[in-house]
């Protein structure tokens, strides 16, 4: 419903509870417990609780190697499968080229690279399915939204060869009295907390095409005869 409306604020809220719920987690508390609801052992909680006791922001643990991430909750063997629990969230990163079709279109062709490890023991066979909204410099309408599905020849493979992009052209409206700074571009998922990424569009170098009048003026001219047609059934119709 709120998509239907197209509330920027309100449906990245309705996402992030309808999350919550489903984990049975808070949006403060450490993403990793999104993996504790599997089969899987070998993360323990305790683990989580020290890592959530450091005084860091969830983002800047993606620059830690596996050894650093063992000495920080002190426990060096767990290092390792932190490591790659952690980089077993989805993530992406997005690129954007902006094109002016009128001056009141954009066409803008998103490039988006999977930034995570494919694991089938907590990814859907099927594909992790991400929202792909625009939304406006006050990021409280959205302008255009779709799903976008990540698979698993998108990620990159055991030997680090790099996998396919995801590549796809939307066209969003705008104004030009005033033009707008910015537009921004989300992408979240619709499963994973923590797995979200904006990217601010620019419009300070943006060149709109120039104004034209809505129709050509009427030339001062003089009419052709019918005898100027080079063929009869041409002059018939007049």
């Amino acid at each position: 419903m709120t998509l239907a409306k197209n509330w920027a604020s309100v449906a990245r809220h309705c996402l992030s509870w309808s999350k919550m719920v489903s984990h049975r987690i808070w949006e403060t508390q450490s993403p990793l417990r999104q993996f504790l609801s599997t089969s899987s052992k070998q993360l323990p909680p305790d683990a989580i609780a020290r890592l959530e006791k450091v005084d860091m922001p969830f983002e800047r643990l993606y620059d830690l190697n596996s050894a650093e991430l063992g000495e920080m909750i002190r426990l060096p063997k767990l290092g390792r499968t932190m490591h790659r629990y952690l980089h077993s969230i989805p993530k992406c990163e997005v690129n954007v080229q902006v094109y002016p079709i009128t001056r009141h279109i954009l066409k803008l062709d998103v490039e988006i690279t999977a930034d995570f490890l494919w694991d089938r023991r907590f990814h859907r066979g099927a594909g992790e399915t991400f929202q792909l909204w625009v939304e406006d410099c006050d990021s409280e309408y959205i302008l255009h939204h779709e799903k976008v599905v990540v698979k698993e020849h998108h990620c990159a493979d055991a030997s680090g060869n790099p996998g396919q992009d995801i590549v796809l052209s939307v066209t969003v409206p705008i104004t030009d009295s005033p033009l707008p700074p910015q537009y921004f571009l989300r992408l979240l998922s619709d499963t994973w907390l923590h797995s979200e990424t904006v990217l601010p569009i620019s419009f300070k170098k943006l060149i709109l095409p120039a104004k034209f009048l809505p129709c050509t003026e009427l030339l001062d001219l003089q009419r052709l005869p019918f005898n100027s047609l080079d063929r009869r059934e041409y002059a018939q119709m007049f």
